[in-house]
């Protein structure tokens, strides 16, 4: 237990330096962005998968590295959720249950990407950007449960976390961002490069396609 809260301590810790960071060399833009995720495990919908909607909170900028190129640093807290159809014994009797697992992570994507802003005088400030990037998940916690149909009764419980799932993972995203004014809409798509699970197994890679929109802050 301690050495989780001590893993949990460094990693505010360096998400508070990314922040410092961020505010420093950015020169562009600073915003605070929301939106929602489709997740899935697997490198395709696996039948005893099934997706399910999330939410991210986070803090977003751009700087922009040489023209026409942004460096993308981001610092999100996002849940992402799966459906499992598993059968398991309640009451000595085995029953078909559905399985939700919610993990809640901070992500840290540093995304580099091709676009331009667009500013006229007596118009609408436009921003254009298409990025890819490395992102980095570290497990903060989990809430879990399961919902089993026992004869003509439903039960809900609570569902302990479960053991093997990695702290950390690493993925890569790409995307698209569409800005007009102070708003900025972004449509990404984001898969894993290792398992969830500590012990390997390739259809147990995450995958997730987001939306999310941000306000910009300033922008300079």
């Amino acid at each position: 237990m301690k050495n989780r809260h001590s893993y949990k301590y460094k990693v505010l810790l360096l998400s508070a330096f990314l922040t410092a960071s961020i505010q420093a060399v950015t020169q562009n833009s600073l915003g605070l962005k929301a939106g929602g995720n489709l997740s899935y495990l697997g490198p395709t919908f696996e039948e005893e998968y099934g997706e399910r909607v999330g939410f991210s909170l986070g803090v977003t900028g751009h700087y922009e590295l040489f023209p026409n190129f942004y460096l993308n640093p981001e610092i999100n807290y996002t849940r992402r959720s799966f459906k499992f159809e598993t059968p398991v014994f309640l009451n000595n009797t085995l029953v078909d249950t559905d399985l939700f697992m919610g993990l809640n992570y901070l992500d840290i994507p540093l995304n580099v990407g091709y676009g331009s802003f667009v500013e006229e005088e007596d118009g609408p400030d436009m921003f254009l950007l298409f990025y890819g990037g490395p992102q980095f998940n570290f497990l903060l916690s989990q809430t879990n449960r399961f919902k089993a149909a026992n004869g003509n009764n439903n039960a809900t419980v609570e569902q302990a976390e479960f053991e093997g799932i990695r702290s950390t993972d690493i993925g890569f995203n790409f995307g698209v961002s569409v800005g007009y004014n102070q708003w900025l809409f972004d449509l990404r798509y984001y898969f894993a490069f290792t398992s969830l699970f500590e012990f390997e197994k390739d259809a147990d890679k995450m995958t997730s396609v987001s939306i999310a929109l941000s306000y910009r802050l300033f922008s300079k």
